[in-house]
């Protein structure tokens, strides 16, 4: 693991500066144990144990749920990606023709064609899918480990992991037969790899950061775009913030941040003929398109100007991260997304806590502030675009398990602070 005396050389920025001044104040990452054979092992059983809970406990209730709804109803998207993946399979193993309807359009052809290879393989077997995805699901407590290590101590990526290893919600969306675990495995996997890159140079990193980045875009292309946004801004503009600051180092930067500006908005305007960015008009109409089910919020509100855009992201974020509120609650699945959230508000502020401990080390902060801006891009363009409580459940998994870094920082400073009361007393 890295601490704060190793140099961070990342793609040859040089290191970023250490903490000077009072030597009894420790960073982040002080609290890694002794290094020698057994604390290795030791760590090492603790993460696979983890593991093997999050995998039991996402089989189990893939198995579950495969189970309840042979005689229940699945969920409206599983039904078309199970009819356009065997489809698919089906043209695949006898040339009959298949055609991506008006119906499939909106699927993710990155997950079509992983579900159709499936049931190329081992046939029409739903559950296959589910265990598969289970498995993945387990795999991102590895990925959240890794990155949280970066810039947070032991204790406090162990905790980040834990969070999403038995998180309600992880569980469930990582039991179905959909996108969401994928795109939240190349999410955290592509993050840890650019993370190691600005520690150190490294080809495989690299490598692991481009190809994640490249199957994200045929996974859910605005995550992929919005991860392609992050990782030069990181580099360019916010790294020379947080090292010392010069003018000379700020023009750059800023120039070096308009090129590239420039450089993504031709890169990704084809892929969104729709947007204009002189009139907000197809805000208020996608938004709309959007407000249809039970649990839709605020239909009609104005969002064509950049004012009534800014007044509704307020109360649209309150809605991402708290939301549902009992008045809200009109069916089972909302009552449990309303159970876990009591559970989900004093670690929601014990994330601010670690967002403040993050960010205000020089050692700590490029990491958290990377991070930081994938959370709030998201949860902003999520609270905009989204117009019913379902859809923000399902979408703040997407955030959650990069929100859980800060929160394990935050569990870990408070415990610290309440262990030195006691050992003081």
């Amino acid at each position: 693991m890295y601490t704060p005396s190793e140099k961070i050389e990342g793609l040859g920025f040089g290191p970023l500066p250490r903490e000077t001044g009072n030597t009894q104040k420790t960073p982040l990452t002080d609290n890694v144990p002794p290094q020698g054979v057994v604390p290795r092992l030791i760590r090492r059983k603790a993460i696979v144990a983890l593991f093997c809970i999050a995998l039991i406990a996402r089989v189990g209730s893939a198995l579950f749920l495969h189970s309840y709804c042979e005689t229940h109803r699945e969920f409206l998207d599983e039904q078309t990606y199970d009819r356009a993946g065997w489809e698919l399979a089906t043209h695949w193993r006898t040339g009959d023709t298949f055609v991506l309807g008006k119906d499939y359009k909106s699927l993710s052809k990155g997950y079509l064609i992983w579900l159709a290879a499936l049931y190329y393989v081992f046939g029409h077997h739903i559950l296959i899918p589910k265990v598969c995805n289970a498995l993945i699901g387990a795999v991102i407590v590895l990925f959240i480990y890794r990155a949280a290590r970066f810039f947070t101590s032991e204790k406090a990526a162990f905790i980040a992991a834990s969070l999403y290893a038995v998180w309600p919600s992880c569980i469930f969306w990582a039991s179905l037969n959909l996108k969401m675990t994928w795109i939240v495995a190349l999410i955290t996997s592509g993050v840890a790899a650019f993370f190691s890159l600005m520690r150190r140079f490294s080809v495989t990193s690299l490598i692991v950061a481009t190809v994640t980045l490249w199957l994200l875009y045929y996974f859910q292309r605005y995550s992929a775009g919005f991860l392609l946004f992050i990782y030069p801004v990181t580099l360019l503009f916010i790294r020379p913030l947080c090292r010392h600051v010069t003018a000379v180092r700020l023009l750059f930067a800023a120039l070096g941040l308009c090129f590239f500006l420039v450089f993504f908005y031709y890169l990704v305007h084809p892929f969104f003929a729709f947007v204009n960015i002189r009139d907000f008009t197809w805000l208020s109409i996608w938004r709309d398109r959007m407000t249809v089910d039970n649990s839709a919020f605020m239909k009609g509100v104005d969002l064509s100007t950049p004012l009534s855009i800014l007044k509704f992201l307020p109360v649209g974020l309150f809605y991402f991260f708290f939301a549902p509120f009992p008045a809200n609650v009109t069916n089972v699945r909302l009552m449990a997304a309303f159970l876990e959230n009591i559970v989900w508000y004093p670690l929601f502020m014990a994330g601010v806590i670690g967002i403040w401990r993050v960010c205000r080390r020089k050692d700590s902060c490029l990491f958290g502030i990377a991070a930081l801006l994938y959370c709030l891009g998201m949860a902003c363009g999520f609270a905009l675009m989204e117009g019913n409580i379902g859809s923000f459940i399902r979408h703040r998994f997407q955030v959650i398990p990069l929100y859980f870094m800060f929160t394990g920082a935050g569990i870990a400073y408070l415990t610290r602070r309440d262990a030195q009361k006691v050992n003081e007393e």
